[in-house]
C-alpha cells in the first residue's frame, strides 16, 4: 500500500478521535502502532531539518519564540523558503508499507473509512480522498 507521509499523520489523528467499538478499536491501535515508526521518522527529519535552517543560542541550542501564544523555532527569513520546502518534501513523501503482516491491520482501517458516518469538510474531505485511495489497494 502506498501513502504519502502526511496523510499517515493526519489519518492517525483522526483515527485517535473517533469512537470506535472495542474490537474495531483494538485493530485502530495495531494500525497506529504500525504507523509509529513512520511518524518518528518524519519527527527525526523536522529534527534535522531544524537542526540545519534555525537559529541557535551560544550553547548551540535552538533558538525559540513565542507569537500569538504559539512557540516556534526561529528561522531566519532568508533560509524560511528552504526550509518549508525541504519539509513540504519530507511529508510528501510516499511511504510502501507491506501487506504481509499488516493486511488484518489495513483491512480494518479501510473498512473504518468505508463505513463511517462521519461527515468531512475543508481540508479533511481532501485527506479522507487520499486516505481512501491509498486503501483501494488492500483487498481480502
Amino acid at each position: 500500500m502506498k501513502i504519502r507521509i502526511r496523510n499517515i499523520i493526519s489519518l492517525v489523528r483522526w483515527l485517535q478521535a473517533l469512537p470506535l467499538s472495542s474490537e474495531i478499536s483494538k485493530e485502530r491501535t495495531r494500525f497506529i502502532k504500525m504507523a509509529e515508526p513512520y511518524i518518528n521518522d518524519l519527527l527525526m527529519k523536522r529534527g534535522e531539518i531544524l537542526n540545519k535552517y534555525a537559529e541557535k543560542d551560544e550553547n548551540g541550542q535552538l533558538k525559540m519564540e513565542e507569537k500569538d501564544g504559539v512557540r516556534r523555532h526561529i528561522i531566519p527569513k532568508d533560509k524560511e523558503g528552504q526550509a518549508e520546502k525541504e519539509y513540504a518534501d519530507t511529508l510528501g513523501t510516499i511511504l510502501e508499507i507491506p501487506l504481509d503482516g499488516n493486511k488484518s491491520k489495513l483491512l480494518s482501517i479501510k473498512e473504518i473509512l468505508k463505513t463511517t458516518s462521519y461527515e468531512f469538510s475543508g481540508w479533511l474531505a481532501d485527506e479522507y480522498l487520499a486516505w481512501d485511495e491509498a486503501f483501494e489497494s488492500v483487498v481480502k
